[in-house]
């Protein structure tokens, strides 16, 4: 999509003089976070043409406030958030929190493609640091790293607590059987299955994944955000927001307001008085 957005600045509004509007998922975390050396390239080359080629549009759109906020101090063109679609209805309203009790085994989930950046590994080594609690993880999804998760799985002896499944349009019965949901990604645009999973009633706690992450967990105040490359510093701070759960349990409705944000009907209606502003 970096690319399609650069070269639409370069021929469709440079050379036509269209009005141009671009939509960006891309939180700028990305960008800054390599796997190989052609990675490396890859990514410095799609900052150069976005740094240098979005000046150009009319508006830049983006999927949260905290992305917007970066793209206005680094690459420096006319910007908007509106969130991504996460949920049709907000399930909140008889919402009746769960108790979990310390001694009762806590139930954790994780959902998302199974390849490098959702570093489903880092929390498997997470919850090495873990495995004499009274925990359980199971981690929904397709993708290529499935091989080299169930090897880390088996290497450290955590078969009987982490189970891995493919995704399926069930995957929500999968919320109503946890407790707890983690995001390990390195990297989210906006997690719309944060939101889902907050929407059914479970604890989050997230890594800094660096984009709209922050909108939904209103920076901390209605789930725990870890700025870290640590396992076991994870698995501290995992144990840690158990031992504490009961302060999330007070925020209901800062969840529930929250939540009205990311609702299809809202998102839809922000897009249409966009597109019928007389200014574009």
């Amino acid at each position: 999509m970096n690319y399609a957005n650069a070269l639409s600045c370069i021929f469709i509004k440079l050379l036509s003089n269209y009005k141009l509007i671009l939509f960006e998922r891309t939180p700028l975390k990305e960008l800054n976070t390599f796997y190989s050396f052609t990675d490396f390239l890859k990514k410095k080359l799609i900052y150069f043409t976005m740094k240098n080629f979005y000046k150009f549009s009319d508006l830049v759109i983006l999927n949260s406030k905290f992305t917007q906020k970066q793209f206005k101090q680094k690459i420096k063109c006319k910007t908007v958030s509106i969130y991504s679609p996460s949920i049709e209805k907000i399930n909140f309203s008889n919402y009746k929190k769960r108790k979990i009790r310390i001694k009762s085994k806590i139930r954790i989930l994780s959902v998302g493609r199974l390849s490098v950046e959702k570093r489903f590994d880092f929390l498997i080594k997470s919850m090495k640091h873990l495995k004499n609690l009274n925990l359980s993880l199971d981690i929904i999804g397709n993708g290529p790293e499935y091989s080299n998760l169930q090897f880390l799985i088996n290497q450290n002896n955590l078969q009987k607590i982490i189970k891995i499944k493919r995704f399926d349009k069930n995957y929500k019965n999968y919320f109503k059987k946890n407790d707890l949901f983690i995001s390990s990604s390195d990297f989210e645009g906006f997690p719309n299955i944060v939101v889902e999973a907050l929407n059914n009633n479970l604890y989050i706690l997230s890594r800094d994944t660096g984009g709209g992450i922050f909108n939904i967990l209103l920076n901390g105040k209605i789930g725990k955000i870890i700025n870290t490359n640590d396992p076991k510093f994870f698995a501290y701070h995992i144990n840690r927001f158990i031992l504490n759960i009961k302060y999330y349990q007070r925020n209901k409705k800062l969840i529930k307001n929250n939540l009205k944000k990311f609702t299809s009907k809202i998102i839809i209606n922000k897009f249409n008085n966009l597109l019928q502003n007389s200014y574009l």
